[in-house]
């Protein structure tokens, strides 16, 4: 990324973190409280089946902003290191968390770094805010691949209302961008934590068929997807 780009993009965070700290609403998908934290963290542990943490489970939050999810995987088991480039989210992270291991640094810097996890989160994260695939697996899956461990996860949640189009600079994803990914990197899911409507999953599950019997209504909203990775799936030289 540019260094005027990057700059821009961490201004524009920054106001948004300290809006959230003066207590406007600047952005309505963050997680803003602990309690939203933990029935995130504990809904996407019991949809992938996964083992619960221990101590020594590495986590690290990807643009963790106010650290929220940080301390709700901290809670859970993890050590966790929380990173975003807004240094007002990170200040006030460490303020309201002391025990997570919080840092103002950008992606590229970490993985750049010689540091391994376990597990990586990354919930709306802006690497991701892309219709091309191919760069999020280029720019973001395999730079990830590269700092997890041998039996490391990555698990990515991402709002989209699935029509393909952009919507105050935000991408929502369709269904074929999502099997896409899916196919290229073998990603379990996409998971639906929060929503009940069994017309929301099948729509997950069954594609358009879904949106041509019952119409594109029920879409206006964005829904908050969650896919995984397990590196132990994946090899990377098969997408080189």
């Amino acid at each position: 990324m540019e260094r005027n780009d990057m700059n821009s993009k961490t201004s524009w965070y920054d106001d948004m973190y300290k809006k959230h700290k003066t207590g406007e609403k600047a952005c309505g998908i963050s997680v803003n409280n602990m309690e939203k934290a933990r029935s995130l963290v504990k809904q996407i542990w019991k949809s992938f089946n996964l083992r619960p943490m221990r101590g020594e489970t590495s986590v690290l939050d990807l643009g963790c902003g106010l650290g929220f999810v940080s301390e709700a995987l901290r809670e859970a088991g993890g050590n966790v290191t929380g990173i975003d480039m807004s240094s007002v989210a990170i200040e006030s992270a460490r303020t309201s968390f002391p025990l997570v291991a919080y840092e103002c640094a950008s992606f590229e810097e970490i993985i750049h770094g010689q540091r391994k996890f376990d597990i990586i989160w990354a919930l709306d994260f802006s690497v991701l805010n892309t219709d091309d695939m191919e760069a999020i697996g280029n720019d973001f899956i395999r730079p990830c691949l590269d700092i997890m461990n041998d039996d490391g996860i990555l698990i990515i949640g991402w709002h989209t209302n699935l029509t393909g189009r952009r919507i105050d600079n935000w991408i929502h994803w369709d269904n074929a961008s999502i099997r896409k990914l899916k196919e290229n990197f073998r990603l379990l899911g996409p998971r639906i934590v929060k929503f009940k409507s069994e017309l929301l999953n099948g729509m997950i599950l069954y594609g358009y068929r879904f949106i041509v019997r019952y119409g594109i209504s029920s879409l206006v909203k964005s829904i908050p997807l969650y896919l995984l990775l397990r590196k132990s799936s994946n090899d990377l030289y098969a997408y080189t």
